[in-house]
């Protein structure tokens, strides 16, 4: 995995304190980003992705048995729903949190935030979670990358999960995001959030105002 130089985790200040003093790094459930009292720029449905291609560029087929396909026509709009499911058909249980590569006063406003964490060492940390997880979480595990960000007029360039999970429609896209993900057993407790202990990260992390202003 390939780290950025420093990445940015924009949320209230008392939320962000204990992330920074005590490390308590707290993962959501994917189930839950589509929750009402989300803002606009968080609420996603991340157990699903959906697709709208223009009619005009698919031909869609119907076949029975070895029969040639019959392809429909004057179709006026096409929507293909991707369900991230576990081996046994239900919805796949993982846990993200995310963070964007990029410091922006806009993000502020579209997080409803006052505060930002600002990761010196983005790989530190992740190796400081990933000793957490061993520790704390076993059978469980981690990867980060950053989020590729689709267009929903397009058809999907993949069908694997493990990438999927990692897609995200481009109206997002202002957010830079890179996401960690936890993954574990799919039989495992499905509770609203995993939490984790790295200790004080005040030497590889640091607390940013709202206004305040960094070097690039």
């Amino acid at each position: 995995m390939v780290f950025p130089n420093r990445l940015f985790r924009y949320s209230k200040r008392q939320r962000l304190i204990p992330f920074v003093e005590n490390g308590i790094v707290s993962f959501g459930h994917a189930r839950d980003y589509s929750y009402g009292e989300l803002t606009i720029a968080q609420k996603d449905n991340e157990q699903e992705r959906f697709f709208t291609p223009s009619p005009a560029h698919i031909a869609v087929g119907v076949s029975i048995s070895n029969e040639p396909p019959q392809f429909l026509s004057s179709l006026t709009n096409l929507k293909f729903t991707v369900h991230l499911k576990n081996s046994f058909g239900e919805p796949l249980v993982y846990y993200i949190l995310c963070t964007s590569t990029s410091w922006k006063g806009g993000l502020f406003e579209a997080f409803d935030a006052d505060s930002c964490v600002e990761f010196l060492d983005p790989l530190a940390f992740y190796e400081r979670l990933a000793k957490a997880i061993a520790e704390q979480l076993p059978r469980w595990a981690c990867c980060a990358k950053p989020v590729h960000y689709f267009s929903r007029i397009s058809l999907p360039d993949t069908n694997k999960q493990s990438e999927l999970v990692f897609y995200k429609d481009d109206i997002f896209s202002i957010q830079d995001e890179f996401r960690f993900l936890l993954v574990g057993p799919q039989e495992s407790s499905d509770t609203p959030r995993k939490e984790l202990a790295l200790g004080c990260l005040k030497d590889i992390c640091r607390l940013r105002e709202k206004g305040s202003q960094i070097a690039n």
